[in-house]
């Protein structure tokens, strides 16, 4: 596919970066050659940023230094970005808006892992809280939420929607930063105001797609479109509204298997081996809780019929809490969601996280591609929203000809 960088539409378009994968794009035009760089890097846009739990190993006793710890991190993955500027490789407007995309997912990562930390029942210690604390207060004091170029940028509505939760809390007392309800119409007003109507969206919208049977989506939309009747948001409501509404169809018999592997399987090997001996699989990493996981669902019903035809099989694995297994079943049969399915026991976590994730942490969602012996012969796969990607990264694993 050729992309030539100076025939897109808009401002943003040509300056928020382009990533890809192998050889499938080719990038020209003005800027391309930062392009590709950016996806050099590595193709998994999240991946591109050092991890920022790294320098969160010990608590901090002095946040100007873990701060200064961040910005270090910053520096060295923009290295290449300023070496390309100084050759003027690239122009002005493109360095600005990648060096400013960089800075604020390093930050947002960073106001994450603080929140984790603070709101964590486990993190009784108040000396230590309030660290943490402090260093959030100071990262939005040194890059606010209200600078002109907010917005723009990938990463940036994270980093909105954490400043906001952050603040309720202050403002409000403790919230549950990470199940407060779309339900509530005021949730957004400590935003700044230029952003209450986008964020108010952006939610509404994250839900729907993430979490279709959990609100009454119709009234829930109604009144925000006589909030804001004027909403770039509202027609990208509307649209998966009415796909909603029409009559779902119904899974054919046994599309939906359900795997007890809390005593059969202990790792990915008896699962593969034991369970789904000699098939093809496409294996799908996600939780309840995990709302880009699910949001991938709705790509499978693009792709079923691609991958029936070459004899992958879906599996899904899922490291929920086992308690929670009626809200993971609930979640399965609510999006039709047809092929293997099984709840991870503790040990097969621990497997998954030292096979897949090298003993690091378990980073959903992930995809693999396993074949008839039980071998991950890819890791990383393409998502499914990857579409012709996706399968044409199947087609090259598995050598297949058509």
């Amino acid at each position: 596919l050729d992309i030539d960088i100076d025939k897109l539409s808009t401002f943003k378009d040509k300056y928020v970066p382009i990533y890809h994968r192998e050889n499938w794009l080719n990038i020209k035009g003005s800027n391309a050659t930062g392009h590709l760089y950016f996806s050099k890097v590595n193709f998994y846009f999240m991946d591109k940023f050092i991890p920022i739990q790294d320098i969160f190993q010990s608590i901090p006793t002095n946040i100007d230094s873990l701060l200064i710890k961040v910005d270090n991190h910053y520096l060295k993955a923009t290295y290449w970005l300023d070496s390309l500027y100084a050759l003027k490789q690239i122009s002005n407007p493109f360095f600005l808006a990648l060096k400013k995309e960089f800075r604020v997912a390093f930050y947002w990562e960073t106001v994450g892992e603080c929140l984790k930390r603070t709101n964590s029942p486990k993190f009784t210690n108040p000396s230590k809280k309030k660290a943490y604390q402090d260093l959030i207060s100071k990262i939005y004091r040194n890059y606010p939420v209200s600078q002109e170029s907010m917005g723009q940028g990938m990463h940036d509505t994270g980093y909105l929607i954490d400043y906001v939760l952050e603040d309720r809390k202050r403002f409000y007392g403790k919230v549950d930063l990470y199940n407060e309800s779309i339900e509530d119409e005021d949730f957004h007003d400590v935003a700044p105001e230029k952003w209450r109507k986008f964020l108010r969206g952006n939610g509404i919208y994250a839900n729907l797609i993430a979490q279709p049977e959990k609100y009454d989506y119709e009234e829930i939309v109604t009144k925000f479109k006589s909030q804001y009747p004027d909403s770039e948001w509202i027609p990208h409501l509307e649209r998966v509204l009415a796909l909603r509404r029409k009559p779902k169809e119904q899974p054919k018999d046994n599309a939906i298997h359900f795997i007890d592997s809390l005593q059969k399987s202990q790792n990915l090997q008896q699962l593969f081996q034991n369970e789904l001996k000699g098939k093809k699989l496409y294996v799908d990493f996600w939780a309840t809780w995990c709302a880009p996981c699910k949001a991938e669902f709705r790509y499978y019903n693009e792709i079923h019929a691609q991958l029936e035809k070459l004899g992958i099989q879906s599996l899904f694995i899922s490291i929920d809490d086992t308690k929670d297994k009626e809200k993971w079943k609930k979640v399965i049969n609510a999006t039709n969601l047809a092929g293997y399915h099984t709840l991870a026991s503790e040990k097969l976590q621990d497997d998954i996280l030292a096979k897949i994730f090298d003993n690091k942490t378990i980073s959903i969602p992930m995809y693999l591609l396993v074949d008839e012996q039980g071998n991950i012969i890819v890791k990383d796969a393409p998502r499914p929203s990857g579409g012709s990607m996706l399968i044409a990264e199947i087609k090259k694993a598995f050598n297949i000809k058509e």
